[in-house]
Parts: structure tokens; sequence; C-alpha cells
């Protein structure tokens, strides 16, 4: 046998994209082992991105991310919200490192500015130990809630964006967030005793609480805030106004 041939029975595809990364979540406790983002990903991604449907960009990240974790049983629709975005800049970090740079229009000038920012830098908080997901919205009526996960997220896009009488796109918007709130409804409480809702009972619910209930509700999901804190003060260099940046996501992997 020839030293070519020998060469030719060497597994060399082992060494193309060899690192791993291990990635604990912030909210689940979950360890995940990833890997970078390889170019084959990259133009998978670019054909979600060029879609007109809003919820195509996200599957393109679910796809990327499912690529790039190797732990066994990985799941991504399982994830909480917050810990997709989490693993989300994980991911990004291992692929091209923790500096990233996007352009960013003031919000009172309307001035633009290139921002740098180091994600290494950004404040992450974990799911507190203990939570009480019941919300009282009055003496009669009570809900217990599940975090939210990418699930209820997927499931709110598909089933307003297949609602073809929803046509005003701010109003998709306002109707997906009603709908990942609903799919999260794990229970509600009434004096006769507890009911599992369909997604139907669910959503009529939300539709139909007043302010104060809407109120309790949000207040309840701001109390347990948990993952990475994608935004930052700064102050502009045009007119010298503070400003809160938030850090997009879109363009965060070209």
């Amino acid at each position: 046998m020839t030293e070519k041939q020998e060469m030719q029975g060497i597994d060399w595809k082992q060494y193309i994209n060899p690192y791993q990364n291990t990635v604990i979540l912030p909210g689940s406790g979950e360890s995940i082992i990833i890997k970078p983002v390889t170019t084959k990903q990259m133009k998978r991604l670019l054909i979600y991105e060029d879609s007109n449907d809003p919820s195509a960009l996200e599957i393109g990240m679910d796809e990327m991310i499912s690529t790039s974790v190797i732990s066994e049983d990985f799941k991504p629709m399982n994830l909480y919200i917050q810990d997709r975005f989490y693993l989300l800049l994980e991911i990004r970090k291992a692929s091209k490192g923790s500096e990233y740079s996007f352009t960013n229009n003031c919000e009172h000038c309307g001035g633009q500015s290139k921002q740098n920012i180091d994600l290494n830098t950004l404040n992450v908080k974990k799911l507190p130990e203990k939570i009480d997901n019941v919300v009282e919205i009055n003496e009669n009526l009570c809900i217990e809630f599940d975090l939210l996960k990418r699930e209820h997220q997927h499931n709110a896009m598909v089933k307003v964006l297949a609602d073809k009488t929803i046509e005003n796109e701010n109003l998709k918007v306002v109707e997906i967030g009603t709908f990942v709130y609903a799919y999260s409804i794990k229970k509600i409480t009434v004096p006769q005793g507890d009911i599992i809702p369909s997604i139907e009972e669910a959503y009529y619910l939300l539709d139909n609480l007043n302010i104060e209930g809407t109120d309790k509700i949000s207040k309840f999901f701001e109390s347990i805030d948990f993952g990475i804190e994608m935004s930052y003060e700064k102050e502009c260099p045009h007119c010298k106004e503070k400003e809160k940046i938030e850090i997009p996501l879109d363009k965060m992997f070209y």
C-alpha cells in the first residue's frame, strides 16, 4: 500500500470544526454543548431571511440552534424564550467572538451611530429558585402560568399568521403576543374548581380581562425576568441625550 493510499483512509473531516463549548442556560440550568456555526448553516439562514413570512427567520434560527447543539435529546421548542436568546448569543460568540458592531438610530434626534459592544459584558440574570406562578386576577379567578417557551411563541405565530382576517401588521404583532401568553396558561381556578382551558378559552380569558388584570399578568412575568439583558444605556454622539439601545439579533451572524 502506498503512502497516498494510507492517507486516503484517514478520517480528516473530524478536524474541520472540532471546537466545543459548554453553556449553562440561565433559566432551566441545563448544560448544553455547542459548536461554532458553519458556512453551510449560514447559507441556510439566508434562505429564511429573504422570506416574507415573519416566522421564517425564527424557524431558521431554530434550525441553526439545532445543528449547533450536539447535546443528545435537545429540542429547541422546549427552550424558554429567554434561554433561547442566551443560547443564540453563546453560539454567536463561539462562532465569531464576543465583539459585535451594529448601527443605531437615536430615538431623540434620529442621528445614526456605530455601536461596538463586547457581548461578554452583558448582564445575565438567573431564574429565581422559587416562583409562585399563580396570578390572582380577583377573589374568584386565578390563573396558573407556565414560563414562556419557544413552543408557545411558535404556536402563536402559526395560529395568527394563518388567520387571513387579520390584515393589519400591528394587530398581528399584538395578537401573537396575546396567544403566546394564552398558550402558557396551565390552569384556571374559579370557586367551582380547576379548569384546563383550550387555547380558544385561554385567549378569550386574556382578551376580556380588564386593564388591572392585564397589568397583574405583566407584572408577574416582569418579576421572574431572567436571561441576558439585550439593551444598555449610552449617550448619543449627536444630541448628547441618553438613550436605551436595543441590541439587534437579526444581523448578529453576518
